[in-house]
């Protein structure tokens, strides 16, 4: 009996160490993707808004990031994005609009 509970001990210690270290926090930089992008934008842009809307909130919006989503990933030009939020969101855009396109990741190979 004293081997089984040893064991049992032993694996029931490895089970709480992985289960700590799975809900560690992330701490190795920013986050990536499109979502570390715009909790990016959210932070850098504040408080510039689109429309009458502060960046970060927008991001809660499906809209929103379906055209801030085809900025990210090349879909769409600069220009196109400017266009169509000015479209969807009528206002003075331009400085929410620079501030967000300022922070797009390089592509490689670009200069």
């Amino acid at each position: 009996m004293g081997n089984r509970t040893l064991t049992f001990n032993t694996l029931a210690a490895a089970i709480a160490a992985i289960a700590v270290t799975a809900c560690a926090p992330r701490d190795v930089g920013p986050e990536p993707g499109f979502d570390g992008w715009a909790n990016e934008v959210g932070q850098a842009c504040y408080p510039n808004s689109i429309g009458s809307v502060q960046i970060k909130q927008l991001f809660y919006q499906s809209a929103f990031i379906d055209l801030a989503s085809r900025l990210y990933y090349g879909k769409i030009t600069k220009e196109q994005f400017s266009g169509m939020i000015q479209t969807f969101y009528p206002g003075d855009n331009k400085a929410a609009v620079d501030c967000m396109v300022s922070r797009l990741p390089k592509k490689p190979g670009a200069t």
